[in-house]
């Protein structure tokens, strides 16, 4: 690889790992006080009316990612002519999107929260409320991916990192407003204020590329055959929307059925310390995506294979640090964190963490899939497979299981689709499967049974039960983990990149002494 795009993959990282740092620590707290001042139920209402909105929207996710493929594709052809016309047409057809999520949620979404959604008595009208500004807010976000797409496939994330920290100080503000609130019905004003953060930084999006992107400026433009292209990849990408976000929504919804609000609780409790332990990998993804767009547009197979492999790796290392201390300690964690905290809460946390282990190893191929923009086999058996979900579901909550099983039987159906995306990626691009197995998987594995073992070794001699104790613990975890990593986990190449990198840092620091 380019050791120019190694170096702004490197300097984009640290720069969304500042925006993460922040936002996790400030998201934790948020949450923590919203639970509290809402209350469970009041916080499993807002989890469930807001699965409904994403459900609604996944018109929006799947439009966002074939943005971000044309738009990044065309700047690694150097065609900027091409690349203003791709977000022209993007534009216009998000705007039709907005139009069509407007209906489905004024009249199905509406249609099933008044006669089947399990709101507690009294709290309809302020479910009712929180829906309409939920609705809306998903309006402006779909409006803005393409001024979002446009930043990441230009890499500028330090401004992406500015607006995502405005954004969770915004959030914090509201929290402090919710906590010095009279007599109104938090629920209401807590969906009203998030509202206005999301149409505040919408423009803010919209006036940043307007000013810096030439490409940024829209004009109607329609070119039929490159439009039925991006409609093309919208539609067979929205199939994949369907089963990816509806699954996980609809779950929500079955949980919401069989066991109530308080579940819904618990389960938003995991989907937020997920998020925030799981944003780490997913900067890094962000920050090497543009690349592997850009080689696949240029047709640089053997770097791309060599940034796959390499970025796989980082992924589940950067999530796996920061994931096995909580996993092991979690019930300790959330007792630290919350005041109440629902029952089933570390479970759901712990599994939803492991979903996500499997996914950092596989996210570097289901971006390569993306950029070569023949998506439909792909998607149709990725379909397929993940709308098991659904059933296999319904009939353990039925059935009388728990509800965090919902998440278990997605991580067992996450892995087996896992293992066919690996052989798809192989027939579609000629990626080399050896190398993966050797590389990536071998060595994943390598260092996460040495650390588990020495944890189970450890552990009869360890206690942990109070803030001071898991911090103690959370630094030599990350210790160990990273000295694993350096001698068993990366290769002969990877390490001398790291020595270069210490030895030009401390030559540096030497240099200002």
């Amino acid at each position: 690889m380019n050791p120019s795009s190694n170096k702004r993959i490197l300097k984009n990282t640290i720069y969304l790992y500042f925006r993460m740092i922040l936002t996790m620590v400030v998201s934790l707290y948020t949450s923590r006080v919203i639970l509290d001042v809402l209350g469970v139920s009041d916080f499993g209402i807002y989890n469930v009316i807001g699965g409904i909105v994403i459900l609604i929207s996944m018109l929006n996710n799947s439009m966002s990612a074939a943005t971000q493929r044309f738009i990044t594709y065309e700047l690694g052809k150097h065609d900027a002519k091409k690349v203003s016309d791709t977000f022209s047409m993007s534009m216009t057809a998000h705007l039709f999107i907005c139009f069509i999520v407007l209906i489905l949620g004024e009249t199905i979404g509406l249609y099933y929260i008044n006669h089947f959604l399990n709101i507690p008595e009294g709290r309809m009208t302020a479910a009712l409320w929180i829906y309409q500004f939920s609705l809306l807010a998903v309006i402006f976000n779909i409006a803005r991916i393409p001024y979002s797409a446009s930043i990441i496939a230009y890499e500028r994330m330090d401004f992406y990192a500015a607006i995502s920290i405005m954004e969770v100080l915004l959030k914090l503000a509201i929290v402090v407003i919710l906590l010095y609130v009279g007599s109104f019905d938090k629920l209401i004003l807590y969906g009203l204020l998030v509202l206005i953060t999301t149409i505040i930084i919408s423009l803010i999006y919209k006036v940043y590329c307007q000013i810096k992107f030439k490409t940024c400026n829209y004009y109607w433009y329609i070119d039929k055959g490159y439009f039925n292209k991006l409609l093309n990849f919208f539609g067979w990408n929205f199939v994949g929307g369907v089963a990816n976000t509806g699954t996980k929504q609809i779950g929500n919804l079955i949980i919401n059925a069989f066991c109530g609000t308080i579940a819904n609780a618990a389960h938003g409790v995991g989907a937020q310390v997920n998020g925030a332990v799981c944003g780490f990998a997913e900067n890094f993804q962000m920050a090497y995506t543009p690349q592997i767009v850009k080689l696949y547009s240029q047709d640089k197979k053997e770097d791309l294979f060599q940034l796959m492999n390499r970025s796989a790796l980082l992924s589940y290392y950067l999530l796996f640090i920061l994931a096995m201390p909580l996993i092991l300690n979690i019930d300790l964690v959330l007792g630290i964190w919350l005041k109440k905290v629902p029952l089933y809460a570390g479970l759901f946390c712990q599994w939803l963490i492991i979903y996500n282990l499997i996914d950092s190893l596989q996210a570097p191929m289901w971006k390569a899939i993306t950029a070569t923009g023949n998506i439909k086999v792909y998607e149709i058996w990725l379909n397929l497979f993940l709308m098991l979900n659904i059933p296999l579901s319904y009939y353990c909550l039925k059935m009388g299981m728990p509800p965090y099983t919902v998440v278990i039987v997605s991580v067992l159906i996450n892995f087996l689709t896992a293992i066919i995306r690996t052989f798809h990626v192989k027939i579609q691009i000629g990626f080399p499967i050896f190398n993966y197995l050797v590389d990536v998987i071998y060595r994943s594995v390598l260092v996460s049974t040495i650390y588990l073992s020495l944890w189970f070794l450890l552990h009869p001699f360890i206690q942990i039960n109070s803030l001071f104790s898991f911090v103690l613990f959370f630094i030599g975890s990350c210790l160990c983990c990273i000295s694993l990593i350096y001698v068993l986990g990366i290769n002969t190449q990877d390490k001398q990149l790291v020595k270069q990198l210490v030895f030009n840092k401390f030559k540096k620091y030497s240099a200002h002494i």
